[in-house]
C-alpha cells in the first residue's frame, strides 16, 4: 500500500507538471496570435486608408464590399495559421498537442 501511494504521488506530480506546461503553451500561443494580429491589422489599416483608397474600393465591385470585415477575417486566419505552425515546429506528430 505504501508503494502504491508513493507511485500515486509521483503520478500526480507528473500530471501537474504536464498540465502546467500545457497551460503555459496555450497562453504563449494565444499571446503570439494576439500580438501578431494587432500588428498586422494596424499595418493593413494604414495601407487601406491611403488617400483615394475609399474611392477605389467603392468602384472595385464585390472585392471592395466590407473591407473592415475582410481585414479582420484575413488577419485572423493568417495569425492562427502562423501560431499553429510555430507551435507545431517542435513536434513530429500532428496529434502531439
Amino acid at each position: 500500500m505504501r508503494d502504491f501511494l508513493f507511485e500515486l504521488g509521483v503520478f500526480f506530480v507528473i500530471a501537474t507538471c504536464i498540465l502546467a506546461l500545457n497551460v503555459v503553451q496555450r497562453w504563449l500561443v494565444e499571446t503570439l496570435e494576439l500580438k501578431t494580429r494587432q500588428g498586422l491589422v494596424l499595418s493593413l489599416l494604414q495601407d487601406w486608408m491611403l488617400p483615394r483608397r475609399a474611392f477605389w474600393l467603392t468602384n472595385a465591385g464585390p472585392m471592395g464590399v466590407n473591407p473592415d470585415q475582410r481585414i479582420h477575417e484575413d488577419a485572423r486566419k493568417l495569425c492562427e495559421l502562423s501560431a499553429d505552425l510555430c507551435r507545431g515546429l517542435g513536434c513530429r506528430r500532428p496529434s502531439c498537442f
